[in-house]
């Protein structure tokens, strides 16, 4: 029995076996054709549509005239706004992305993917591309959604992609016929000639900036303290902040191999409601798992910016101090099952706080009640301890474990 309307399977041209097997069973069985076509209607359009996702969140200026571009690669890696191969044209006021291998005569012709004004965008990161065994260049090209760039914020229309090694693959009316020049430092030349661009890192400034690894929440990357501000990448949403919009910075989660770096800024949309606010409203961002080695750099780095450190700031330590206060039943009895009088607890913590201020480990929550209890301390108990762990040591038998302790000991 024929379909009476088989236009719905066109979409599944792509593949001649699917589409027999649909048309085939639709045929036996009438009933099923709306259900089907329901169906594939729904995954064209809502495969559409992610298609047509990156070009939604940024407007097509008018003013952006698509003729010849400044300075055109015909195909480059992309990881952002989405991973794979893009050409990447510059204009005047304006950059583009076309799909890969577009021919530079038909770009005025061709739709492009993504659109972003030059106003659009903080600035540009001309960099090392970080953990790579060769050397070679990624140009981050900041642009955002809103009318205007913000101060400090996520930018999901970022352009991320590798440079080509060979300036032959440069074309555009500002390319030297020569292309006797190194990528990196052309495009550094031709973007530091748009007036509306800021370069927030280039070679010329990479040796002023301090690059580590870090994370933000679950995601790794790499954190640049540059002159103009502080930038988080690779992996979406890209983060920067201007320096003017840093607030001040925190230090915490301190151990012997790690720390982590929390930055306070405010944006341009809050700092323009100070005046009916009577204050800006601050955001917090932490990057953490830094390596220890990397401490003093960028001290030195919030020193010379003269960020304001808010490690030690009342807020800090009361929130700090929250985290240490030991836990009492509501008998007034600690977890040994001490009766622990509230006025006395709260002084002996205190002691013990002041005692090991700026300590980052948690306080033991007996410690405040053992004092208590014995303020001058048992010495016999702890000679009857250390009596009990030698007594353990000769009955283990020699183990190795047990001998390289003992000569870890001796040696401290």
């Amino acid at each position: 029995m024929p379909l009476e309307n088989a236009s719905f399977l066109e979409a599944l041209s792509a593949d001649q076996d699917l589409l027999a097997e649909v048309a085939t069973y639709t045929s036996k069985h009438p009933d099923s054709q709306p259900l089907f076509e329901r169906v594939i209607n729904h995954c064209t359009s809502s495969s559409t549509a992610k298609k047509r996702k990156l070009t939604s969140n940024l407007r097509h200026d008018a003013s952006i005239k698509l003729s010849v571009p400044s300075v055109y690669f015909p195909s480059l890696s992309f990881s952002s706004p989405q991973r794979k191969k893009f050409a990447l044209a510059f204009y005047k006021n304006a950059l583009a992305v076309f799909s890969a291998g577009t021919p530079v005569s038909e770009l005025a012709t061709s739709e492009p993917v993504l659109i972003g004004h030059n106003r659009d965008s903080p600035g540009f990161l001309l960099i090392e591309t970080p953990g790579k065994a060769t050397v070679s260049y990624t140009l981050v090209y900041l642009l955002s959604s809103s009318t205007a760039a913000t101060s400090s914020a996520s930018y999901p229309d970022t352009i991320v992609a590798v440079l080509p090694e060979s300036s032959a693959e440069i074309q555009g009316a500002s390319v030297p016929d020569s292309k006797m020049f190194s990528p990196p430092s052309f495009l550094t030349s031709f973007l530091k000639s748009i007036p509306s661009l800021t370069p927030i890192i280039s070679p010329l400034t990479e040796s002023q900036t301090v690059v580590v690894e870090a994370h933000r929440g679950t995601k790794d990357g790499y954190l640049y303290l540059t002159p103009n501000g502080v930038f988080f990448g690779f992996k979406k949403p890209i983060w920067y902040a201007q320096l003017a919009s840093i607030v001040a910075v925190t230090y915490s989660s301190i151990t012997r191999m790690t720390f982590s770096l929390s930055v306070t800024t405010t944006t341009a949309a809050t700092t323009a409601t100070i005046a009916d606010t009577g204050t800006a409203q601050e955001e917090e961002v932490e990057f953490s798992i830094i390596d220890q080695s990397h401490f003093s750099k960028i001290d030195e780095y919030v020193r010379l910016n003269q960020l304001s450190d808010r490690s030690m700031t009342e807020s800090r330590r009361a929130k700090t101090e929250l985290k240490l206060k030991p836990k009492t039943s509501d008998s007034g009895q600690d977890h040994n099952g001490h009766t622990v009088d509230s006025s006395e607890l709260a002084k002996a913590h205190q002691e013990w706080a002041e005692r090991h201020a700026g300590d980052e480990f948690t306080v033991p929550q007996s410690a405040v009640a053992e004092n208590l209890n014995n303020p001058e301390g048992d010495a016999d108990e702890d000679d009857e301890d250390d009596e009990d762990f030698q007594s353990d040591s000769v009955d283990d038998g020699g183990s190795p474990s047990s001998s390289e302790d003992e000569e870890d000991e001796t040696a401290i």
